[in-house]
């Protein structure tokens, strides 16, 4: 008989006894334990378990399927041993912290008496010895806890769903609700139980894998509570013990997914989320939920009055939904269901887009979530073109044909305008004017014409910010410059992404996060003006750190990837003593470090040529980049040599004396404030006193105030100079003379990101296949700044060869042109 090793590790786990001393261990209650004979681990688990294969494994440890040596019946009773098994090595205080936890969770579940949840027999631990035989040294022994629990044979609901699929069935809505009813049985019991330290219980992981059909009788068992992941969770990965980061996209509910408090309505989410799959067949965040709630209808045939119940159940706010499974049980034992509909939106849904959003899912009438002059493909300019009067001629000519160009856009006769673009970039190139910077948006107006003769593109987007603001225009273009790039390298291939060629919806969110969110559900839901695209799988932007925080939360609920250029806000899942909390979407990958690089760097120039001292920085509060590197930065100082002022709250004017004695200022400002208060603050800086700044300080532009700041150092994510020689010659080709920036660099690393995460999926690349690739602790491209991969919480990862290239200081210089000044290297 196979018997199996639980030591992780092991290289080989199976072991065979004879099946006589099966018998003879059976048969006695003192038993002469039996060793793992590859590493020497006790097989006889508590004196009673015999495992005897593993069913599954995952972060939080490994479950098996194990013998009980005690049960009288004529065969031993087969039950579930989980196995809490941490990635990482612990620290004792963290083993210490397991202990607690596990005992707490333990003794929950010990607690728990209902006929539908498995029981739990014992938990207990086992202190991993070293091998008995003293062949292999070991180290230090480890600590390894285990859950046993009652067995259920049968299949889960995910795979019966699954063979109903393959005879092109599903299930009824007579099936859902009895499935309903009997899970809503189970979560009455579980929210209601109570102890003299619980008070209810959570679930956290409902969905159809974690509801089992017994085979025997067809009762229904939740299993699962997910005890033993958030052990793990609240040790590695640092959440509250109040919090869960236990995640299954599309059927947790929008709180779990952005780590927030769960609640028993979270549970009755998941729930209703479930229901949906099983009617439908479609994981819940691929047919709109939670955002649009007629979407899911379409994939189904279902009762309104079901359909309202599960609608209420679902709502991404919770104050919305049913608040107990109580009160569910009632509504469905109610006749009409029009009253279900009144209550859809409450007083506490107050943001202006969970208002649209709850709007546009009731009437079922899909309404643009945005005017059709925030996106473009390439029929209209999201730039103002307006007055062109005091270009060259060429330039002039050069937005003539731009236009001929977007004019046959719109009228889809994509060959000419693919010449009248292809001429209007000439033309650019040609005229040597700065004020012909529009050329990146052309170009890719180009390669979307030409993706469209091909007749089956691939579509990402790309958010820029736009907002009638000149500074702004030109973030966007340099945006635009870096995806431009890789989209025309790649459309220039034999063979593009599976033969087909890539086209880049340009859309812009004002600078705002309020637009942002709205931007973010309508590429979410493909609720595009004028139907111009129907699939958008993956976005590159936003611009700041207060959009991408806003939008994140809407493409984690559809599962849409963004890769953000250009966010470096510090992530911080719990607010500081100071109240900063950055809570980013894990549907957010950023090709830019983070400003506690940025921070890193500044401090290092000050211990290098300014020396100690006190440093004053004027930040913005309301601002999450000014705060982010406020925080970073000032961390490393003691707090007596930090003055801090918050221009959110007093003038320039008004901080400025507060620097007097200072060694250093540092400008904390975000790019809406760039100009003016930066030039302020050099005019009020009558001492001379060092400056130093952030990314958002800088601009690919020659600087008409560069005389006055010649002392400006800021910490930016990347130079044009340390990219690849490559990089270099191709950026010519493309723009001229005109200077390639960090935001330029990190968007072509943002694109080439998402391009090879299409190209790694095969023919039919989707938005979940995009995460699962990006999401692989493997992925790994060679892009403008060296090796982009990411860390757990998908932020870029900075090695050590990437030094000098990721993370790097300028200031202001002359340009060629005596007269002009721009950024330049600082050697570190």
């Amino acid at each position: 008989m196979k018997v199996y090793c639980t030591r992780p590790g092991c290289q080989r786990n199976e072991n065979d006894i004879a099946d006589e001393l099966l018998e003879s261990l059976r048969h006695t209650a003192f038993r002469q334990q039996q060793y793992c004979v590859h590493c020497g681990m006790p097989l006889i688990l508590a004196n009673q378990y015999l495992p005897r294969k593993e069913l599954g494994s995952g972060g939080f440890g490994r479950t098996f399927c194990a013998l009980d040596l005690n049960t009288a019946a004529e065969k031993p009773a087969v039950r579930v041993i989980k196995q809490l098994h941490p990635i990482k090595p612990l620290q004792p205080s963290q083993l210490q912290t397991v202990e607690r936890l596990f005992r707490r969770e333990a003794k929950v579940l010990d607690g728990l008496n209902h006929t539908q949840i498995p029981r739990l027999y014992a938990f207990f631990e086992l202190v991993e010895p070293v091998d008995f035989r003293g062949i292999t040294p070991l180290g230090e022994p480890q600590k390894f806890f285990y859950l046993v629990q009652e067995y259920i044979e049968g299949d889960d609901l995910l795979k019966e769903l699954e063979d109903r699929k393959v005879q092109g069935k599903k299930f009824s809505e007579a099936e859902v609700i009895e499935i309903l009813k009997q899970m809503l049985g189970v979560l009455k019991y579980t929210h209601e139980y109570s102890d003299e330290r619980t008070k209810g219980v959570i679930h956290r992981d409902i969905k159809p894998s974690n509801i089992v059909c017994r085979k025997k009788d067809n009762k229904l068992y939740l299993i699962d509570f997910g005890a033993v992941k958030q052990v793990i969770q609240v040790v590695e990965e640092g959440a509250s013990e109040n919090e869960t980061l236990i995640l299954t996209p599309g059927f947790s509910p929008p709180e779990q997914m952005n780590a927030k408090r769960v609640q028993f309505s979270s549970d009755l989410y998941s729930l209703a989320a479930t229901c949906v799959f099983l009617l439908t067949g479609e994981n819940p965040g691929s047919i709109g939920i939670p955002y649009d709630l007629e979407e899911w209808k379409k994939h189904t045939t279902v009762t309104k009055r079901f359909a309202a119940i599960l609608d209420k159940m679902l709502s991404p706010f919770p104050p919305d939904r049913f608040q107990s499974a109580d009160q569910i049980l009632q509504a469905l034992k109610q006749k009409s269901w029009q009253w279900w509909k009144v209550g859809l939106v409450s007083s506490a849904s107050v943001a202006a887009i969970a208002i649209v959003a709850i709007i546009y899912k009731i009437t079922s009438v899909q309404q643009p979530l945005l005017p059709a002059n925030y996106f473009s493909l390439g029929e209209k300019s999201l730039f103002n073109e307006s007055d062109i009067s005091n270009s060259s001629p060429k330039c002039q000519q050069a937005y003539e044909k731009k236009k001929e160009g977007i004019q046959a856009f719109a009228a889809q006769n994509f060959p000419v305008a693919k010449d009248k673009f292809q001429a209007a970039i000439d033309l650019f190139k040609a005229s040597h004017d700065i004020n012909c910077s529009a050329n990146s948006e052309t170009q890719v107006f180009l390669n979307n014409a030409k993706a469209n003769i091909s007749n089956n593109p691939l579509t990402i987007a790309i958010v820029v910010p736009i907002n009638g603001k000149p500074q702004f225009s030109k973030i966007a273009a340099q945006m635009l410059r870096g995806v431009a790039h890789v989209q025309d390298n790649l459309n220039n291939q034999e063979d593009g992404i599976q033969g087909r060629l890539l086209q880049v919806l340009i859309v812009k969110d004002d600078n705002n996060p309020d637009i942002a969110k709205k931007v973010a559900l309508a590429l979410a839901l493909n609720n595009i003006p004028e139907k111009i695209v129907n699939n958008i799988l993956g976005v590159v932007g936003h611009f700041s750190s207060d959009d991408t925080v806003t939008a994140g939360e809407i493409y984690q609920s559809n599962q849409l990837v963004a890769v953000s250029p250009t966010s470096t806000a510090v992530r911080q899942l719990h607010s500081s003593t100071s109240g900063y909390q950055f809570n980013l979407s894990k549907h957010v990958f950023r090709t830019s470090p983070s400003d506690t690089v940025a921070a890193d760097n500044l401090f290092q120039y000050v211990q290098r040529n300014i020396g100690s001292g006190k440093a004053a920085i004027f930040f913005n509060s309301e601002q999450k980049y000014s705060t982010s590197l406020k925080e970073a930065f000032e961390k490393k100082f003691a707090a007596s040599d930090v003055i801090s002022c918050d221009v959110s709250k007093y003038r320039m004017d008004e901080c400025a004396p507060k620097a007097l004695g200072a060694k250093l200022v540092m400008l904390a400002l975000s790019a809406d404030e760039a100009t003016e208060k930066v030039l302020l603050a050099i005019e009020l800086n009558s001492s001379k006193i060092p400056l130093l700044g952030g990314d958002a300080l800088y601009s690919d532009d020659k600087l008409s105030f560069g005389d006055k700041a010649k002392d400006l150092i800021l910490a930016v994510p990347a130079h044009v100079d340390l990219t690849p020689q490559w990089f270099q010659r191709e950026s010519i080709s493309f723009w001229g003379d005109q200077f390639v920036g960090w935001r330029t660099i990190t968007a072509y690393d943002a694109a080439q990101v998402i391009v090879e995460g299409l190209k790694k999926q095969g023919n039919n690349p989707t938005r979940q296949g995009l995460y699962d690739v990006l999401n692989n602790p493997k992925f790994s491209i060679q892009g403008a700044t060296g090796t982009v991969e990411f860390d757990k919480s998908h932020d870029r990862k900075v090695h050590s060869q990437d030094e000098n290239k990721l993370g790097v200081l300028v200031k202001v210089c002359q340009s060629e042109k005596k007269t002009q000044y721009k950024f330049c290297l600082v050697k570190q």
